[in-house]
């Protein structure tokens, strides 16, 4: 029998999957599709390989017959699986890197005016539901359409798109004969999230629209408060 003595070496997986040449490959990929290596995680622990950036990530693995698989997602897309000899690979790590590098670079208008909503709504957590009076929906119906006539001079609306934006507060006028303040309150914020993401307009401008909006419901407090 055989005893393993000094200089014996021992048999067991590699201290990294991937070897130098290949980390540089894909180092060198991430950087041309304009994302920070740096900015990344990169981690090689002898029987996965990965690169992650806050929720995206690139995992690697070998196959017994030397194939290279595993799974991707970039930004919010679904995560991807891959089956794919080396040269092949590197390509698609770029791919991925691009993604990645969009997404960061791509504001997340719905969440932030799902924010501005919520302050919204925070703002009128103790308005009754009290029906309006119809004095009071000419006021909503005159402070509304001025406010969507300063948008509309201010970002060069499109006829389709202020026709849109006078249909919908037509609908929030005849709402306000059918629902109480409070509801009415939650129909008006979601009416206008979704008019500011349906327009074709910059997201600085479709949250500014919005935040107008809500200055305009402000100004209305007393009278949403039934004050």
């Amino acid at each position: 029998m055989e005893n393993a003595g000094l200089g014996a070496t021992s048999v067991g997986p590699p201290s990294r999957l991937l070897r130098k040449w290949q980390w540089t490959d894909v180092i060198e990929a991430v950087e041309k599709a304009g994302l920070d290596p740096k900015a990344c995680t990169l981690e090689d622990n002898g029987g996965e390989a990965s690169v992650r950036n806050k929720g995206s990530y690139f995992t690697i693995r070998r196959d017994p017959a030397g194939r290279y698989v595993g799974r991707y997602v970039g930004g919010d897309s679904p995560e991807r699986p891959f089956d794919k000899p080396w040269d092949l690979l590197v390509p698609l790590i770029a791919m991925w890197a691009g993604e990645v590098r969009r997404d960061i670079d791509t504001p997340d208008r719905f969440a932030e005016l799902q924010q501005d909503a919520r302050l919204l709504r925070g703002d009128f957590d103790t308005i009754g539901n009290s029906s309006f009076s119809p004095d009071e929906r000419k006021e909503l119906a005159a402070r509304l359409h001025e406010y969507a006539e300063a948008a509309r001079q201010a970002h060069a609306f499109s006829k389709e798109q202020m026709r849109l934006l006078n249909g919908k507060i037509d609908d929030l006028v005849d709402a306000a004969g059918r629902l109480g303040r409070k509801d009415w309150l939650n129909v008006f914020v979601g009416t206008i999230f979704f008019y500011c993401l349906e327009v074709a307009l910059p997201p600085d401008a479709t949250r500014e629209i919005f935040r107008g909006f809500v200055h305009v419901i402000n100004r209305l407090y007393p009278l949403l408060s039934g004050g």
